[in-house]
């Protein structure tokens, strides 16, 4: 049931959430655009962040004696209110020329992202089995089935999932793989965050959500001001950003690697607080700038995209991260040490991620004079 009912949870957000990267994009113009991605960034990043907060809230309050299942209750006002509010505040947008629907596209890339993820999630608790091995493999193949497919069904005049001619745009390559490091890595932290601090340090799940509420509140104040960073740093400001990520991992990864259950906590938050700020920086001007130069017509299609790219990428770092993690814990004992060492491993693919998002996002030629400006 917990399966079922998360699925079509994943199946309304996989309709909904490109939608709203879509009317963003064609909605604002001029200054105004900046500040609607850097909200769309801010209450993205809040959502992840301040969800570990609220969920510890529920959690300990044992809400009508769910236990762990009240936080699931977190959804239920937020989603209310947007019902109530949607029909008033979000105007209607339609292309001028509507597309269909590929369902053939839709077919063959399912099947090769299952392909791809379940090895990855399951493959290190099942020993690594020849199937997962395979199953990657086979992931390789089919999302090459699927590139053939979209080119050929756009040179034909179709409708494909994913517009080919956006990857002749190489502002929109380079945003797509920094959005790939970049939220890759932000998933992954929060989730050896949480391991660490509430399996390994023996916290109560309303003491591990505070530990990210510095962290929040530091994402929030940067992401709400990423337009004036952009005005004042321009196209340095993403690599800035993930440089930002890049300090305060490092120092985590050696505060925590030999602390044991003495970690230094506020220290540990003023650390995670540097780290936010600098996902804050990136989160929201990148959105723009991948989304920057895309026609009106394939603004679904681009936003789409996207949107995939941060869920694959949010699924990808858990899945890598988790076998970093447990299996650095497996050589050692279950003990705040033994979780310390594992955080710290596991803070080394996260720095590799923010180190290549900060080489990608130096400044060149991809990053349009008229981003600068604004």
């Amino acid at each position: 049931m917990l399966v079922i009912s998360r699925a079509l949870q994943g199946m309304a957000a996989a309709l909904m959430f490109p939608q709203v990267l879509s009317i963003i994009n064609v909605t604002y113009t001029g200054d105004d655009r900046p500040r609607a991605f850097a909200g769309y960034g801010a209450a993205l990043g809040l959502a992840t962040v301040g969800g570990q907060v609220i969920g510890g809230l529920l959690i300990a309050s044992d809400v009508l004696g769910l236990g762990w299942r009240a936080c699931f209750l977190v959804n239920l006002p937020i989603g209310l209110v947007t019902l109530l509010l949607l029909p008033r505040l979000v105007p209607e947008s339609r292309s001028a020329s509507a597309r269909g629907l590929d369902l053939a596209g839709v077919a063959i890339v399912f099947p090769a992202v299952l392909l791809l993820l379940v090895p990855l999630v399951e493959g290190r608790q099942e020993g690594w089995p020849a199937w997962t091995f395979v199953s990657l493999a086979t992931s390789v193949v089919v999302f090459a089935l699927f590139t053939w497919q979209q080119v050929r069904l756009s040179r034909a005049g179709g409708t494909p999932l994913v517009e080919p001619s956006l990857f002749r745009s190489r502002s929109f390559v380079t945003g797509l793989a920094t959005v790939l490091a970049v939220y890759g890595g932000m998933a992954s932290f929060m989730l050896v965050i949480a391991l660490y601090v509430q399996d390994g340090l023996r916290y109560s799940p309303l003491r591990a959500g505070m530990v990210f509420l510095p962290m929040g509140v530091a994402f929030f104040a940067t992401s709400m001001n990423a337009a004036k960073f952009t005005r004042r740093l321009g196209r340095r400001t993403l690599t800035a950003g993930a440089i930002l990520i890049v300090v305060g991992e490092v120092c985590l990864a050696l505060i925590t690697r030999d602390a044991g259950a003495g970690v230094n906590l506020p220290l540990y938050e003023v650390l995670t607080a540097v780290a936010g700020a600098g996902i804050g920086m990136v989160g929201a001007p990148l959105l723009s700038q991948a989304l920057l130069g895309v026609e009106p017509e394939y603004a679904g299609s681009a936003s789409g995209v996207l949107s995939t790219v941060q869920q694959m990428a949010g699924a990808l770092g858990v899945a890598i991260i988790g076998i970093v993690f447990f299996a650095t814990l497996d050589g050692a004992s279950a003990s705040p040490a033994g979780y310390g060492r594992a955080f710290a491993a596991s803070l080394v693919y996260l720095i590799a991620l923010a180190a290549l998002a900060s080489v990608v996002t130096i400044p060149n030629r991809w990053w349009t004079g008229r981003f600068h400006a604004r």
